[in-house]
């Protein structure tokens, strides 16, 4: 089992290079980076990462083919990967509601991912071609420079039916997105099993990382729950076309509440629902709580199949997001992991 952190952008560089050692002596193997609109740029904070560590991987969790153009993608991987002797890997998807902030249409999203990771493997591998996609278009392409990887590691990050089928299909690697529960879990990896046959490929061929939002506290689990809550609600209405595939439903009255709305991804508007949030609910996108009751969620996770856990930490009134790092690794992963050798 290997151990993974998201980040997203809040950090100033000398803060983030403090926090980004302070994660690798605790010995995680991973460092998801976000690319999220506003926020710091992805590429410099992975640039970060790789001048202050010597062993972690830096992934984007996640980029997508509509803000960055895969060709660009290609050109800034490759740079950092250099940075990184060679310790990157691209988490690619399709985006979210963040996209018509920004005048971008989220057109295909499947068929968009697809056409990028095909750009960005061709151009890292050092190939000169053209590709008159759909969606991506890029004529006599080719990097000025030679990577030195021929093969960058692509994971797709995926919630729906076809992009978890296409992560089966193509990539190295699948990011599962928000689901901590066994019904969530199995649903993803039936479909990323389902994209593996197409390609005559299986699941032993597809690393497997699980992205769970994580608050850990023993004295007031409440207020962990609490942390989490505000994703919690992103990720139910973001999987509600989903919902019943994996077996779940929306209490009676969210759902009401959530049909009179149009969905917006701000504050105001999440904050309505969170008091019709149930706790069984909380527990089935999050891992969150007692010591002891996020051991028992990720070692049902880890039973399932899923090769990573990368936590996406939130701070209590009494924790730090790096407090959450340390309680995760330092208690969490011993108590569900006994047998585990850890640094």
């Amino acid at each position: 089992m290997r151990f993974g952190v998201g980040i997203m952008g809040e950090f100033a560089a000398s803060a983030f290079a403090q926090y980004v050692r302070g994660i690798e002596d605790l010995g995680y193997d991973y460092v998801w980076i976000a690319d999220e609109r506003f926020w710091r740029d992805p590429y410099v904070a992975m640039t970060v990462c790789a001048l202050n560590t010597r062993k972690v991987v830096i992934g984007t969790a996640v980029t997508n083919p509509y803000t960055r153009f895969p060709a660009v993608t290609a050109a800034a991987m490759a740079t950092v990967d250099e940075v990184a002797d060679g310790r990157t890997v691209l988490g690619i998807a399709a985006g979210g509601s963040n996209h018509r902030m920004l005048g971008i249409k989220r057109e295909r999203p499947a068929l968009a991912v697809r056409e990028a990771v095909n750009v960005f493997r061709r151009l890292v591998a050092g190939e000169k071609f053209s590709f008159n996609g759909t969606l991506v278009k890029v004529y006599d392409a080719k990097l000025d420079f030679t990577p030195v990887r021929p093969r960058i590691p692509v994971y797709i990050a995926a919630r729906g039916p076809s992009m978890l089928e296409l992560a089966g299909e193509i990539a190295d690697g699948v990011i599962i997105g928000g689901f901590s529960s066994e019904e969530g879990i199995k649903y993803a990896l039936d479909h990323v099993r389902r994209g593996a046959a197409k390609a005559g490929r299986s699941l032993d061929n597809i690393d497997v990382v699980s992205w769970l939002y994580t608050s850990v506290s023993d004295d007031d689990p409440a207020s962990a729950k609490k942390a989490v809550s505000q994703l919690v609600i992103v990720s139910i209405i973001n999987s509600r076309p989903i919902l019943g595939e994996m077996g779940l439903e929306l209490p009676e009255e969210l759902r009401a509440a959530l049909d009179k709305n149009d969905w917006k991804q701000d504050h105001e508007y999440i904050s309505k629902y969170l008091s019709l949030l149930p706790e069984d609910l909380i527990n089935k996108f999050s891992v969150s709580g007692t010591v002891d009751n996020c051991a028992l969620t990720i070692r049902r996770i880890a039973e399932l199949g899923v090769n990573q856990l990368a936590i996406l930490p939130f701070a209590t009134k009494e924790h730090t997001k790096q407090d959450i790092v340390n309680i995760f690794k330092t208690k969490v992963v011993p108590k569900a992991f006994p047998d585990l050798q850890t640094c």
